[in-house]
């Protein structure tokens, strides 16, 4: 399946029952009609292995929130092995994702540094991992702003008016510009007025 499909199974050497897992996979894509991936069902198995080959879903989804679809065919209690010191949590007690990590952290096979705010953990080698909630941020990609010279940006402004270009007028704008204009037209109009008045029509005839 991993030569003709793709197909990657995490954590191999922690696998209890293979053929089991195999199984429950070929049942789910065969049967269920179901992705491996994003579990969206479809009306054939022939659908599903398009979907799964056009997507490269021929994997499992393998997060802290999926792990229980196959935790019964995994077995990781050699992650334990080497713990130094009798273990505070009891041999038959059910014991929590948080508290197998404390143990393999304690086991010193994980050399690891916890940050004080406990979202974020630095290895040995230097690197720090992230908490999956803060995701979100770490995906952010801010892009570099150049600070532009406020005299340069005036004469390229100055250079787009002769062009004929203009900016968004505000609504505060466009009625102050009406008003004046109005303005304009009124002190025009008045001018033109005092003008007829001076001026005479009639001329005198005079008889030759």
């Amino acid at each position: 399946m991993a030569k003709e499909h793709g197909l990657y199974i995490p954590d191999l050497d922690y696998v209890s029952d293979l053929g089991g897992l195999v199984g429950y996979l070929g049942e789910k894509v065969g049967t269920g009609n179901a992705c491996l991936y994003c579990n969206k069902i479809f009306r054939d198995a022939e659908a599903v292995a398009n979907h799964m080959r056009s997507l490269s879903h021929a994997k499992l989804k393998y997060d802290d929130d999926d792990l229980d679809e196959y935790e019964e065919f995994y077995d990781f209690s050699k992650t334990w092995e080497g713990v130094e010191g009798e273990s505070e949590f009891d041999e038959n007690e059910d014991i929590t994702p948080e508290q197998q990590q404390q143990l393999i952290l304690k086991s010193g096979k994980g050399i690891v540094d916890i940050d004080d705010d406990g979202y974020s953990l630095t290895l040995a080698n230097g690197k720090r991992i992230g908490h999956r909630d803060l995701a979100v941020f770490y995906k952010q990609n801010f892009s570099s702003i150049a600070r532009r010279d406020p005299e340069t940006t005036k004469a390229v402004l100055n250079k787009y008016k002769a062009l004929g270009w203009k900016t968004k007028v505000s609504d505060k704008q466009r009625i102050a510009q009406r008003h004046q204009q109005r303005k304009y037209f009124t002190e025009q109009m008045q001018v033109g007025v005092k003008s007829n008045r001076l001026q005479k029509y009639f001329r005198e005839q005079v008889l030759y």
